[in-house]
């Protein structure tokens, strides 16, 4: 049975895989500006273990397409103020703020699922289960993998069922941090 979770390609808009991750959602009000809903809690622990390693890829992606400059050119048609009153074309070059204060929004919920992550994995006392979280979730190992890498009679399935209890009891993965 393969248990490695499916993640969306890497290619394409960074901005439309926010949607799909549901880390926050907007609502258009009249005046067209966005608001964030305030009602959107932050995901179970489970869930945000689960979307880490794709969060870590994706703040990457962000911070690169950050540093690319994000220009728009126009043209328009003018003329002078003072005679010849030649019609000429103007070129006009600026900055596209919208994709920009897109990405770093995105950015900066990544950038708190990250710290919330790291966080709940710096609060773990059992040492075991620290390493099955941070082999599995930060690493990214299969069940197997942690299974070997761990050096345990234990079965990959065997692992996974003790993660997801830990989970399920843990008081601060039920808690938002």
């Amino acid at each position: 049975m393969n248990e490695r979770k499916k993640h969306p390609p890497l290619g394409g808009s960074i901005l439309a895989k926010s949607a799909e991750a549901g880390f926050a959602s907007f609502d258009q009000t009249s005046s067209g500006s966005k608001e964030r809903d305030e009602t959107k809690k932050s995901p179970p622990m489970q869930v945000a273990l689960e979307q880490y390693a794709a969060a870590k890829i994706e703040l990457l992606l962000i911070e690169a397409e950050l540093r690319r400059s994000h220009t728009v050119t126009d043209t328009v048609k003018g003329s002078l103020t003072e005679h010849p009153y030649t019609l000429t074309t103007i070129r006009i070059t600026g900055i596209e703020l919208d994709v920009e204060e897109m990405l770093k929004s995105r950015l900066h919920k990544l950038a708190a699922l990250r710290a919330r992550v790291e966080h709940f994995l710096a609060t773990v006392d059992d040492p075991y289960m620290a390493s099955l979280l941070r082999l599995r979730y930060v690493e990214g190992l299969p069940w197997e993998g942690v299974a070997d890498r761990m050096g345990s009679s234990y079965t990959g399935g065997s692992l996974k069922v003790a993660v997801h209890r830990f989970l399920k009891t843990c008081k601060a993965c039920n808690t938002s941090l």
